[in-house]
């Protein structure tokens, strides 16, 4: 089904942007990189032909860590050992610039992508203009009408906000708990045996005991000394992830682990990997692309070595990938036949 056909009786479609806007009040929000840098991503990926997740033309547009990280190629590679996996009606909350919606559409997913930000929803229809699977919405993620249900609900890179940006409305709105708010409202969209995406960084990430800064503050310690603020971005240890996730009704849960983190992996693991006697040399060369790293109090590549030996290197990854639901997950979901995923930029394998 074509993901368009379910929004006409709460949006309209803006001739001009593509992008699906409310009848009604908007409950647009104002995150953004800044109106300077999505004016001129909007301008640049408009004014290219390829528009793919490993369009070289689109590599010649990155300047600087914005630009990286809307364009760069390594942005997909998060997802791609779920390719297979990632069919049917999916639902992306918190699209950004699209270039998950890019991806999501690639692998032959028909996908409505929620983006609160006008600005930002222009870019990722502009990015996914070619691709007729794919509809942007702009909209808060709260004030969604009723769409029925998804085979696949994603979160990247959006929990963490709940608490800047909270979800409004849920199963139960009265929870006071905003995180919690997020998850039971984004499970609410799930077929019976639809799965959760969440991708988000290690409150306890090995860079950060190394002082590298916590990456939505800038400041380091910040997420190891637990010093967020009940309006900050907030992330989350493995077990209380876990816990937390569980507490949205998804029991059955599967931990992949992107390394350097989610939004630029080289690397994809699973806890197959982490079970290896010996350590793989692959792990060490995932390195950190973004910008204002603090100088290192140790050298990280050396502490993997003692972290996968005593069976603890899970919990200090720097980012996670989940996949959840209420029921058994399948191995298309799982990928416990492959110990080690390395997708690197500008290869689709």
């Amino acid at each position: 089904m074509n993901p368009r056909s379910m929004l006409s009786g709460s949006y309209t479609v803006d001739p001009q942007s593509s992008v699906w806007l409310p009848k009604g009040a908007s409950g647009q929000f104002s995150y953004s990189d800044g109106a300077e840098i999505e004016e001129r991503l909007l301008k640049f990926v408009s004014s290219c032909k390829d528009r793919s997740c490993h369009s070289r033309e689109l590599a010649h547009g990155i300047v600087d860590w914005p630009t990286r990280y809307h364009l760069g190629s390594e942005r997909s590679n998060v997802l791609r050992p779920l390719r297979t996996a990632l069919q049917g009606q999916v639902l992306e909350l918190g699209a950004g610039c699209g270039a998950i919606s890019r991806c999501l559409g690639e692998f032959g997913a028909e996908v409505l992508a929620v983006e609160g930000s006008i600005a930002r929803a222009r870019v990722s229809a502009a990015r996914c203009a070619d691709l007729p699977s794919v509809a942007v919405i702009a909209d808060e993620i709260g004030a969604l009408p009723d769409l029925g249900t998804f085979d696949c609900v994603l979160l990247i890179g959006v929990l963490e906000y709940s608490r800047r940006f909270p979800c409004p409305v849920g199963p139960r709105s009265s929870h006071i708990d905003p995180i919690q708010r997020l998850l039971e409202y984004a499970s609410s969209f799930l077929s019976a045996e639809g799965v959760l995406i969440v991708a988000i960084e290690n409150q306890l990430g090995l860079k950060y005991f190394a002082g590298a800064p916590e990456d939505h503050t800038g400041t380091a310690y910040v997420g190891i000394e637990d010093r967020y603020q009940s309006d900050s971005a907030v992330t989350f240890g493995r077990h209380e992830l876990k816990d937390r996730i569980a507490s949205a009704g998804l029991s059955a849960q599967h931990f992949f682990y992107p390394l350097p983190d989610y939004k630029l992996p080289t690397i994809v693991l699973n806890d197959t990997f982490f079970a290896q006697d010996s350590p793989s040399a692959q792990l060490y060369d995932a390195n950190d692309q973004q910008p204002q790293r603090a100088d290192r109090s140790f050298d990280e590549v050396k502490v993997w070595a003692p972290l996968l030996r005593n069976r603890v290197a899970q919990n200090f990854a720097n980012s996670f990938l989940v996949c959840a639901s209420r029921s058994a997950l399948g191995p298309q979901w799982t990928r416990t036949e492959a110990s080690f995923f390395d997708y690197r930029s500008a290869i689709a394998s």
